[in-house]
């Protein structure tokens, strides 16, 4: 089973987003994850999800993902905002925290199970608070990995 130290790395991780809406978020995670060629693509999957639905999942965090036909193995992004922003969160707050996920199409399983790995490590009070101290990639991918 895939864990999240198979599909991010520090390089996948901005520490300091200016990002100010939803929209550029989304765009960062498809910069992220995607290859130049493709972040056309990885944006409209992450767009027509995010129509189904707000993927923000409160106490700050958001996991917008998507499935993608042409993508052979699952990658994930972490993108700290440096100010939190609107996402249409069920406990109406800002969200500070983006967990990219983009993830094979017939990948149903390991998408599930990598969902749920996330908003496991992210719902943790703990967790949140060493992220919002953390100041690099590096130190955010340690903290990602650790359990």
């Amino acid at each position: 089973m895939l864990a999240l130290r198979d599909i991010i790395s520090p390089e996948l991780i901005l520490p300091d987003s200016n990002a100010t809406s939803k929209k550029r978020v989304l765009e960062q995670v498809a910069e992220l994850c995607a290859n130049p060629s493709d972040m056309d693509t990885f944006f409209h999957l992450l767009i027509e999800r995010e129509k189904l639905g707000s993927t923000a999942v409160g106490e700050g965090v958001a996991i917008p993902h998507c499935r993608v036909p042409t993508l052979h193995k699952s990658v994930g992004c972490f993108i700290k905002l440096k100010q939190g922003i609107d996402f249409d969160a069920p406990d109406n707050e800002p969200v500070n925290w983006v967990f990219g996920l983009c993830v094979p199409i017939e990948a149903t399983t390991e998408h599930n199970n990598l969902l749920a790995e996330i908003v496991t490590q992210l719902s943790q009070a703990k967790i949140r608070k060493q992220l919002e101290n953390a100041q690099s990639a590096e130190e955010i991918y340690q903290i990602l990995v650790a359990s």
